[in-house]
């Protein structure tokens, strides 16, 4: 939780001031050698770098206990035995629901109420495409320009 929420700061802090995403910051604005440097935006990466790299620890070391846990022999017999108790009712079985075909009917009918509207709207009310980058310059290529 905190990880996330390093990390969005860093994000909307260099928001909130300008900072672009999805650019090459190292290579120009971030850059103390480039025309285009910025100082007031290093924090906010850095922040943002700090943030990630806890976040890609964490995340490896989660898979690392998972996946431990999972492959590896059981040590020791439960130490917890629960009783098991007898239901006060006994339900009426709906012979439908036990399959899983059902399921997945309902599933992605309810995916598609979700998502081809949306989806369909992005189609029809697409704007114009984005202008070219070139890899050394974070500004839209104009000359390409048909």
């Amino acid at each position: 939780m905190i990880r996330v929420l390093i990390f969005s700061s860093g994000l909307m802090w260099g928001g909130l001031i300008g900072e672009p995403r999805r650019s090459n910051l190292g290579l120009t604005y971030l850059n103390p050698s480039s025309p285009l440097y910025r100082p007031d935006w290093v924090p906010t990466t850095t922040l943002t770098l700090a943030g990630g790299i806890i976040m890609f620890t964490a995340g490896m070391i989660y898979f690392i206990v998972f996946f431990g846990t999972v492959f590896s022999k059981r040590s020791f017999e439960p130490l917890l035995n629960l009783p098991e108790s007898e239901p006060y009712l006994i339900e009426k079985r709906i012979p439908f629901l036990d399959k899983f075909k059902p399921w997945l009917i309902i599933m992605g009918m309810v995916l598609s109420l979700a998502y081809v509207p949306p989806l369909y709207s992005i189609y029809r009310n697409a704007a114009p495409k984005a202008l070219p980058y070139k890899v050394d310059n974070p500004m839209p290529d104009t000359l390409q320009i048909k």
